[in-house]
C-alpha cells in the first residue's frame, strides 16, 4: 500500500534581533541574516536605502524569505546623530595702528567640514584700545563653540616731522600755529608754551609739540627772526649862508623809521672842526668859511643814514675907513650905506664909498658883501676942533685868531685902554697902555667864539669884533 510522504515547510525563519545602525555624519546598514529550520542561513533583502547622511532616525525593513513560502519582515533602525563639536581654531590677535577690520575666521567640523565663524560684535575698530570679538562656530547639527579673538588698536608711529620755515619781521614777528600730518589722526596742530610774538631784534626759537593723542609726540623748533634792515630817513636843510656865524633851525625834519625813533647826532667838518653832540646843530657858532654839517641817524638796530649840507659863513672883511679932510672913505669893496650915529638912522641917498657930512657928529658905514652886512665903528667928525689927522684907522689881525691878535694903529695912541668882552657883555680881559702904536693881545686862553675888543685912548674910541678859533 502506498504511503504519502508530504514535506511541507510551514515554519517561518527565525526572527533576528537587528541592532540599531548609528553614525555621526552618516550610517550604512549591512545586510543582515537569520536562520531557517529548512533553508539554513537566510540573507535579508530590502527595497530601502542602506546609507543615510542626513541627521535623523530611519527604519530599514528587511525581508527574510526561506523560499518555501515562509517569510518575515524585520525592521532595523538607522540613526545619524552628530554629537561632536567643531574643532576650536587658534585665532591670532588682530593688530592695527589706526583701525582694523576683522574678517570671519573658519573652523573644521568632522561632519560639516569648514565652518565660518559668526558674531554679533563689531568687525571694525578705530579707537585705541583692546577689544574682544566672540566668534561662534556652529556645525548646523546642534553643536557649536564660542572662540574669542583679540583686536588691538595701538598707534606706535610718531607724527610726521614738518619743515617749519623761519618767521621773519623787521620790527616785530608773530608766528602762526603750524600743522603736520599723522597717519591716524590726520592733521595735527602744534602747541607751545613759548611766546608767539617777538619785538626784540635777534633770533628766537619756538619749540612746537605735535601730539597725536595716542601717546606719540614730537618736538620741532622754529626760528623767529626779527631783523631790521631798513635805515631811517629824514629831510635835511638845503645849504645855508650865515652872516654872523650862527644859524637857527638847521635840524632835520620828517625823521622817520619803520621800527623806532632813531638817535640823531651830527658831525662838523671844514671851517668848524670837531664832533658835535646832541641832535641839533642850531646852537653851533660857525667859523668863517664853509662847514659841512653831517647828520647821522641810527635806529639802534644796525641801520644808519647820513644827510649832509653846508653852512657858509660869509664874514665881511674888516671894514677900513679912512678920514681925510672931513671925508669918510670906505676902502672895502661892496655896497654902502652911511649912518648917523646920533640916532642910528641911515642917511638916504648916500651909497657911494665916500661920504662927507659937512656937519659935526659921529658917523659910520654899513658894508654889504656877498649878502652879509656889517657896520663900522662910529667916527667923530668935528670941523671946528680936532684936526683931520686924529681921525684915523687901525687894524686888528688875524681874524679869526688862534693864539693872539695884533692891534696896529695908524698913529700913536696915548692913555690907551684895551678891553675884551664876550657876547654876553662880560669883561674878560683888560690892559692899560700909556702909549702904543702896535701891540699884541694874547687870546690863547679864550674859548672858541666871538668877542668884542674895545680900544679907548685920547685919540680913538672904537669896538671891533673878532673870532677866536
Amino acid at each position: 500500500m502506498a504511503q504519502n510522504v508530504i514535506v511541507d515547510d510551514v515554519s517561518d525563519p527565525e526572527i533576528p534581533v537587528l541592532p540599531d545602525v548609528t553614525g555621526e555624519c552618516s550610517a550604512t546598514a549591512a545586510t543582515p541574516t537569520t536562520t531557517d529550520a529548512c533553508a539554513g542561513t537566510i540573507t535579508g533583502t530590502t527595497s530601502d536605502a542602506l546609507t543615510y547622511s542626513v541627521q535623523g532616525s530611519y527604519v530599514i525593513t528587511w525581508t527574510f524569505d526561506d523560499g518555501n513560502g515562509n517569510s518575515i519582515d524585520v525592521d532595523q533602525n538607522v540613526i545619524v546623530d552628530d554629537v561632536t563639536d567643531p574643532v576650536a581654531p587658534n585665532l591670532p590677535d588682530l593688530e592695527g595702528e589706526c583701525s582694523f577690520t576683522a574678517t570671519a575666521p573658519t573652523a573644521t567640523d568632522a561632519c560639516a567640514g569648514t565652518i565660518s565663524g559668526t558674531t554679533s560684535d563689531p568687525l571694525t575698530y578705530s579707537t585705541q584700545g583692546l577689544y574682544v570679538i566672540t566668534w561662534t562656530f556652529d556645525d548646523g547639527n546642534g553643536n557649536s563653540i564660542d572662540v574669542d579673538q583679540n583686536v588691538l588698536i595701538s598707534d606706535l608711529t610718531d607724527p610726521e616731522i614738518p619743515t617749519l620755515p623761519d618767521v621773519t619781521g623787521e620790527c616785530i614777528a608773530t608766528a602762526t600755529l603750524p600743522t603736520t600730518t599723522d597717519a591716524c589722526e590726520g592733521t595735527i596742530t602744534g602747541s607751545t608754551t613759548d611766546a608767539l610774538t617777538y619785538a626784540t631784534q635777534g633770533t628766537h626759537v619756538i619749540t612746537w609739540t605735535f601730539d597725536d593723542g595716542n601717546g606719540n609726540r614730537i618736538y620741532v623748533d622754529q626760528n623767529v627772526i626779527v631783523d631790521d634792515v631798513t635805515p631811517p630817513t629824514a629831510t635835511a636843510p638845503v645849504d645855508l649862508v650865515t652872516c654872523d656865524g650862527t644859524v637857527s633851525s638847521i635840524g632835520l625834519t620828517a625823521i622817520e623809521d619803520n621800527c623806532a625813533t632813531p638817535v640823531v647826532t651830527y658831525e662838523l667838518t671844514g671851517a668848524t672842526t670837531g664832533s658835535g653832540s646832541g641832535s641839533d646843530a642850531s646852537s653851533v657858532v660857525f667859523d668863517p668859511g664853509v662847514t659841512t654839517v653831517t647828520y647821522i641817524l641810527d635806529d639802534g638796530n644796525g641801520n644808519t643814514n647820513q644827510y649832509s649840507f653846508t653852512v657858509t659863513y660869509q664874514l665881511v672883511e674888516d671894514i677900513v675907513v679912512t678920514v681925510e679932510a672931513g671925508t669918510l672913505s670906505c676902502d672895502n669893496t661892496g655896497t654902502y650905506q652911511w649912518i648917523n650915529c646920533a640916532d642910528n638912522s641911515i642917511i638916504e641917498g648916500e651909497t657911494s664909498s665916500s661920504y662927507r657930512p659937512g656937519v659935526n657928529g659921529d658917523y659910520a658905514v654899513i658894508l654889504t658883501q656877498g649878502g652879509c652886512s656889517d657896520t663900522s665903528d662910529c667916527f667923530t667928525l668935528d670941523y671946528t676942533g680936532i684936526g683931520n689927522d686924529s681921525y684915523q684907522d687901525y687894524k686888528v689881525y688875524p681874524n679869526p685868531a688862534r693864539d693872539y691878535v695884533s692891534i696896529e694903529m695908524v698913529m700913536e695912541q696915548t692913555n690907551a685902554s684895551i678891553r675884551v668882552f664876550d657876547m654876553t657883555g662880560q669883561l674878560i680881559h683888560e690892559e692899560e697902555l700909556d702909549r702904543f702904536t702896535q701891540t699884541r693881545l694874547d687870546v690863547s686862553r679864550f674859548k672858541a667864539g666871538v668877542y668884542m675888543i674895545q680900544i679907548q685912548s685920547d685919540q680913538v674910541n672904537s669896538v671891533t669884533r673878532i673870532m677866536k678859533e
